[in-house]
């Protein structure tokens, strides 16, 4: 019966498989930017840490990038809001006798605002922008929890590489 050879050459290995339940996260698409957050996330770095080390930081500023945009733009939007709505308030306590018959209250007065659909339009120009810069930031986090893990993981398989006696 042939022996073996003991030296006996290993197939290359293979990146392990995702669960097919795993979701699909939606990407993060606006007029400034296009981020495939499930790619980033779902990449398998396991046989090329370098590969990673590259190309996250980049992701990850990137969405830094994003982060200042979106915040300094959700930080001018909810400056017009509040801008808009001393505007439309001031103009209201002005007409208030020519407009509506009841007596006028800050409840009345909150009342007639909160139905003006310019202020609701301006509002949630600011909530969605201040929306984004929150996703965003989990987003970027995330993948900086994954780095660090890769990292880890990485120093651990060199330790064992080093510490096996040649």
């Amino acid at each position: 019966m042939p022996r073996e050879p003991v030296n006996k050459p290993q197939p290359p290995p293979q990146e392990p498989k995702l669960d097919p339940k795993t979701p699909t996260l939606a990407a993060i698409k606006t007029s400034e930017m296009e981020l495939d957050v499930d790619h980033w996330f779902k990449k398998q770095y396991s046989l090329d840490f370098g590969l990673a080390a590259t190309e996250l930081p980049c992701v990850l500023e990137e969405i830094n990038d994003h982060i200042q945009r979106f915040s300094i733009w959700a930080s001018d939007a909810k400056k017009d809001y509040e801008w808009l709505l001393g505007e439309k308030r001031m103009k209201l306590r002005q007409e208030w006798s020519n407009t509506y018959t009841d007596k006028m209250t800050e409840t009345t007065v909150e009342s007639v605002l909160a139905q003006d659909q310019a202020l609701y339009d301006e509002w949630h120009r600011f909530t969605v922008l201040k929306s984004y810069v929150e996703r965003l930031r989990e987003t970027m986090e995330n993948l900086r929890l994954k780095l660090q893990a890769m990292r880890s993981s990485e120093a651990t398989r060199r330790k064992t590489i080093d510490d096996e006696p040649r």
